[in-house]
């Protein structure tokens, strides 16, 4: 029989994806998944890939979970007709979803390289443009995301912030699967450096022993 051929897992919010993976060198490749069968053939390095958006089906119409896993059930049949299935299941996921919407938490602080926090759906990546600066983290286990602009070094840009006054900071959270939210806030960071007015205090002379 010929190799065990594979399915390259995904996670991805694209509803018509590219699926792709290796076959005996020339087998021809079957692959089920979402009511169609497509066929074709494993290339001279093994690997093979439909289309989903531009195949033709030659049987059902492909029509996907796009909220969840699908099954791709694979076959490689060699020229003999010797046949082998893979030994993977569920192997693509669609979201289509947006997540969570990310906040920021809103400060007004003297400290010229805050650290700026928020929350984020679990696991997503959160990007923060802040003061001229891109930062990148990932919402922890709580959905809790931090960036702590003295020590971290930004993905792009310098931090610049306007240290006597707002600073806007944009979040946006993306999941596995590629869709992003950004946060509804605005001009979350207030930076004041400047000391208040000297304080008085009046002069006086009494008897008052309790003025």
């Amino acid at each position: 029989n010929p190799a065990v051929p594979t399915v390259a897992s995904q996670i991805t919010n694209d509803t018509t994806p590219v699926i792709s993976g290796t076959a005996e060198i020339g087998s021809t490749v079957t692959v089920v998944v979402a009511g169609a069968t497509y066929t074709t053939t494993a290339d001279g390095s093994g690997n093979w890939a439909i289309d989903t958006g531009a195949a033709t089906p030659t049987s059902g119409t492909f029509a996907p979970n796009v909220n969840g896993t699908n099954e791709v059930a694979l076959t490689s049949t060699d020229a003999a007709g010797n046949s082998t299935v893979d030994t993977t299941t569920l192997e693509l996921t669609i979201d289509t979803t947006n997540p969570a919407v990310p906040t920021v938490a809103s400060q007004i602080t003297n400290d010229t390289t805050p650290v700026l926090n928020g929350t984020a759906e679990i696991g997503s990546t959160v990007t923060v443009v802040v003061a001229g600066a891109t930062y990148t983290t990932t919402a922890d286990g709580s959905g809790n995301w931090a960036i702590d602009t003295g020590v971290a070094t930004p993905t792009s840009g310098t931090f610049a912030p306007n240290v006597n006054g707002t600073n806007e900071v944009a979040v946006t959270s993306t999941d596995a699967a590629g869709n992003s939210t950004v946060d509804a806030t605005t001009l979350e960071l207030t930076i004041e450096t400047t000391p208040p007015a000297v304080p008085t205090v009046a002069s006086q002379i009494t008897n008052n022993i309790t003025p």
